[in-house]
């Protein structure tokens, strides 16, 4: 048995042993080996040649197998990059669709920004437009009271008093109506005093107090009841700050059925009607949609004042102007006017009896009616039993003239902010990358 190196090397060959054929160098000497024996040493030689030539194949094989195995490492990156290559694009797919809605949603913002800026602009151009209008009329009524105005002063029969303006006279041939009143102009240029477009007018409602609710300082808000010339909403807050039991009631311990204190409209005007109470103190605030105190100027027919009641008005912002017809029935008593006799009268036909106009200015007024002469505790006629009375403020009732003197505000030119910006730029795709198929089992089972 002849002998040989049988250690292979088993390396895989490399690109240097290739490009200097190696191989088939080793393989020739392979064959020179069997080809060159002597007779005597062809089988060991042909053993030695082979096996050299098995060592070469071994080697091949090896790099054969370790080229598969470099392969399938490759393979599996490849696989797992167009894997990733996959999860890329579907995020890529999403982010677009995001920025898609973004583009989308930024554009409405500012569509919507513009849409809401053009609308308001308009608005405040057209509002700025009817103000100006409103403006010019306003101006030319006040150029017009005020030539009537001046016309009032050089009128020797004209009476002032703190302010207050009055001309005219009672017009006889209206005698038994409102119209008695309606040749009478009343105005003030007081600072801060505002018109009333037509009157103080009590919408409707009833406002009640008895039992637990008839107590000093209750108190009652009625909203809306006239409107500046100027725009201004009037409301009205009526104020009960005292008020004094009958000495004829029939319970002096403590407030039943018998005692009250409502206010409600008659026609529009305020009416306060009182149950067994010979005597009421309150007060009228008027105030805006803000509660800032109103100054007004205000005129009031009182009709219908009999059975020895009487009254007593005081404005916080000017003397009270009174005009009382000569035969009205009515004088003053212990700072009351205060009917002179029991008679009963018809309310608005019997006038001049029983009737009078005050005026004044002010956003409060304070007041008090009583149901008899001065110093008498008990309502006259109730036939010393329980018993009431009312009396009326304010509502449609004076038919004369009341001059705005108020002079018009010129309108301020709307301040319209700056248009705003158009859509930003919207933003661009993300670009996606072309795919290739990722199933790379190529070698088998190689």
């Amino acid at each position: 048995m002849s002998t040989c190196d049988c250690n292979c090397k088993g390396k895989p060959l490399n690109g240097k042993w290739c490009d200097k054929n190696g191989s088939q160098e080793d393989i020739k000497r392979s064959g020179d080996i069997v080809k060159d024996s002597e007779q005597c040493d062809i089988v060991p030689n042909t053993e030695k040649g082979v096996f050299r030539l098995w060592c070469r194949l071994k080697e091949i094989i090896v790099t054969i197998c370790d080229v598969l195995q470099r392969m399938v490492c490759l393979q599996k990156k490849a696989q797992k990059a167009c894997e990733a290559q996959h999860c890329l694009d579907s995020r890529i797919i999403k982010i677009n669709e995001q920025i898609e809605k973004h583009n989308e949603s930024t554009a409405k913002t500012a569509n919507d920004f513009m849409d809401k800026w053009q609308s308001n602009k308009a608005k405040a151009e057209n509002n700025f437009k009817r103000a100006t209008a409103s403006y010019e009329e306003q101006l030319e009524r006040y150029k017009r009271n005020m030539e009537k105005f001046e016309r009032i002063k050089s009128d020797t029969s004209t009476i002032e008093q703190d302010g207050i303006y009055v001309s005219g006279n009672f017009k006889e041939s209206s005698r038994g109506s409102f119209g008695y009143y309606s040749d009478i102009s009343i105005t003030t240029q007081k600072e801060d005093t505002e018109f009333l477009v037509g009157s103080i007018t009590m919408p409707g409602g009833e406002f009640n107090f008895q039992y637990g609710d008839l107590r000093k300082g209750a108190s009652a808000d009625i909203r809306n009841v006239g409107v500046t010339s100027k725009g201004r909403n009037v409301h009205l807050r009526v104020t009960f700050s005292d008020f004094k039991l009958s000495s004829h009631a029939t319970s002096q311990s403590a407030y039943t059925d018998k005692e009250w204190l409502y206010i409600n409209s008659d026609k529009g005007a305020v009416r306060i009607s009182v149950g067994n109470f010979y005597k009421v103190t309150g007060s009228f605030e008027f105030f805006d949609d803000y509660s800032t105190p109103l100054s007004l100027m205000l005129v009031n027919v009182v009709n219908d004042i009999d059975f020895k009641q009487g009254f007593w008005v005081k404005f916080n912002n000017s003397a009270t102007f009174i005009k009382n017809p000569s035969d009205s029935g009515i004088s003053v008593r212990g700072g009351y006017l205060s009917a002179d006799t029991s008679a009963e009268l018809d309310k608005e036909r019997s006038i001049p009896k029983g009737s009078l106009v005050f005026a004044g200015v002010g956003s409060r007024i304070d007041w008090e009616i009583i149901a008899n002469h001065p110093g008498v505790t008990y309502i006259d006629k109730d036939n010393n039993t329980d018993a009431g009375f009312e009396m009326l403020f304010f509502g449609n009732d004076f038919q004369g003239e009341i001059i705005d003197l108020s002079k018009p505000r010129e309108p301020k030119a709307p301040m319209i902010p700056p248009q705003p910006e158009p859509a930003p730029k919207p933003l661009p795709p993300i670009g996606r990358c072309e795919l290739f198929d990722c199933n790379f089992d190529c070698l088998g089972d190689n």
